[in-house]
């Protein structure tokens, strides 16, 4: 998941492992709050700039779980027990989770992040609020001891009246002249998830949507095996046991709450579920049984682009991570993740039991397997040259570990289908170009950025947004050969899913074909699989706006030459 991004070069590392984080406030409140109050909430929009009072106004906008039962009443409050008890007074209900990209790293001393999440709900003023998925905390612990008085705290509530998300930071960021002065420790309210997705490269530096690139929560590892998190996959010693085979923090109460991965995984997409609803309302209106999408672009962004991404990998660990104490060649077979050869959570609509009502149901794209022998693997790492924490031949913890269509534009689209809002005919077509690269496609994103698509487009009575965008495409006359020529072709045949479905069987049959050949052409193609890897790798890391996910600098997250 994620919090905001705190510059990286700055120090307090975004929860991109992890996160950056906000109900209603009624008219008489405001006023008590303001009257007694407001001398202790501040603003500040990005990392650098002056820190001020929060106004009346922005008060009245706040109405996320942490405000309502913390910061309204409390807004002086930054001992961490003491907000715990705030927001959940059973401690039985909360959790925590651990992430670090040297989460196999056991030596000591150490730091490591924490997300501390809340089940059940709490009341407020005789109101229940619900607080899972809804509230999340970033602290950071270290292996000696879990301070109920951190330096720094992130934390993201969700909104449910305006359906945003809202992020705080505890620090001693202040200023000079004026209260809060520097080095006071002091809440301040790092704004909100509206507009996110707008935002370019510049206008997000310093702040949490820094890496909240679409306003929600950012869990990269979102899927099994959870490579850089303690998970039943991959559960650390030190993290499970007192001394003398674990750290000596083990004994703080908020790691004998500890969970794995896998419970997290379900709470960040209930949390995007229903963010992604939210935004797909704000771009729909409705009149007198006219139902219209105002701004296509914005809408249909994460079909043509890659807005986030997810890493996965296979299942199975290796012995090249440099913090690793295994030395034994692994016997299993590595199965290459089926996402990195196409969008397969979409094309076949589940995984893991994790339904996309909306996906085209072709279940070939699910069911296929290549696998790679680990004396195989090893030489193509080798021969790679990649590297990890500068060690070469280094990766990570899980073999073939590599960027992946996200979840958050993924639900995105499989919500505009079972809603009817885009024809499943149109996504079909467009996931049909560039089919074998499911992440930063330039074909797909040339076509995005053409004149084609329509600026707004009606949705009831009748769908005209392929009618509209055919004609824009025929009036180009494009080569046949050229993605405009293709997306064309497709979005005028009888089928469109149909021929996604064939291209689909097409390539995975070609994959199946070259896989099982003799060693030689076998190993050639595994090369340029893994060379695609590597440059998967390389691109997200060189975007302007997806680089900053990587909050290692290069040096940790994924393994690059």
């Amino acid at each position: 998941m994620k919090f905001s991004k705190i510059s990286r070069k700055i120090g307090f590392p975004c929860l991109v492992i992890a996160l950056c984080f906000f109900l209603m406030f009624g008219i008489g409140e405001k006023s008590a709050f303001a009257q007694t109050s407001t001398d202790r909430l501040f603003v500040q929009n990005t990392d650098r700039s002056q820190v001020r009072n929060i106004t009346d106004q922005e008060l009245a906008e706040l109405g996320d779980p942490f405000f309502n039962l913390v910061l309204k009443d409390h807004p002086d409050e930054t001992n961490l027990a003491e907000i715990e008890q705030l927001l959940q007074p059973d401690s039985t209900k909360r959790e925590t989770f651990v992430v670090s990209e040297r989460i196999l790293d056991a030596s000591r001393p150490q730091n490591r992040r924490a997300i501390l999440t809340f089940q059940g709900s709490n009341r407020n003023n005789g109101n229940p609020i619900f607080l899972s998925p809804n509230v999340m905390i970033s602290v950071p612990f270290n292996s000696e001891d879990f301070s109920d008085n951190p330096e720094q705290l992130e934390i993201w509530g969700w909104d449910e009246q305006r359906g945003r998300y809202n992020y705080y930071r505890l620090d001693r960021n202040g200023n000079r002249l004026s209260e809060p002065r520097q080095g006071t420790l002091t809440w301040k309210f790092r704004g909100n998830s509206v507009n996110a997705d707008t935002l370019s490269a510049a206008n997000r530096q310093g702040t949490c949507l820094q890496c909240h690139v679409n306003g929600g929560p950012i869990m990269k590892e979102l899927f099994l095996p959870w490579n850089n998190w303690e998970s039943f996959e991959s559960s650390q010693s030190y993290l499970r046991f007192e001394p003398p085979i674990g750290w000596p923090v083990v004994s703080n109460i908020r790691l004998k709450n500890l969970k794995g991965a896998e419970f997290l995984e379900s709470e960040i997409i209930s949390a995007i579920k229903q963010f992604n609803s939210q935004r797909i309302d704000e771009l729909t209106s409705e009149d007198s049984g006219v139902i219209e999408i105002s701004d296509t672009q914005r809408l249909l962004k994460p079909l043509f682009k890659t807005t986030e991404f997810n890493i996965i990998s296979s299942d199975t660990t290796t012995r090249l991570h440099p913090f690793t104490s295994t030395t034994e060649q692994p016997t299993d077979d590595y199965i290459i993740p089926n996402s990195f050869f196409l969008n397969a959570d979409l094309i076949a609509g589940s995984r893991l039991g994790e339904q996309f009502t909306g996906g085209f149901r072709i279940d070939s794209a699910r069911a296929f397997e290549a696998k790679v022998k680990p004396e195989e693997y090893e030489r193509l790492v080798n021969e790679a040259g990649v590297k990890l924490a500068d060690q070469q031949p280094g990766d990570a913890n899980f073999a073939w570990f590599v960027p992946e269509p996200s979840f958050i534009d993924n639900n995105f689209l499989d919500q505009l289908i079972t809603k009817n809002i885009v024809p499943r005919e149109f996504v079909a077509a467009v996931l049909a170009i560039d089919l074998d690269n499911p992440v930063l496609s330039q074909e797909r994103q040339s076509l995005f950025e053409l004149d084609i698509i329509p600026s707004q487009f009606q949705v009831e009575p009748v769908n005209n947004l392929i009618t509209q965008t055919v004609a824009a495409l025929e009036s180009l006359n494009p080569a046949s050969n050229s993605p405009e020529g293709e997306f064309l072709a497709i979005l005028k045949s009888e089928d469109p899913v149909a021929l996604l479905r064939n291209k689909v069987d097409e390539y995975l049959e070609r994959e199946t074909s070259l896989l099982n050949a003799d060693d030689n052409t076998r190993f050639t193609e595994l090369t340029r699989l893994y060379q695609i890897a590597v440059e998967r790798r390389q691109a997200v890391l060189a975007d302007e706006i997806l680089g900053d996910l990587d909050e290692t600098n290069g040096t940790l997250l994924l393994p690059v030459p």
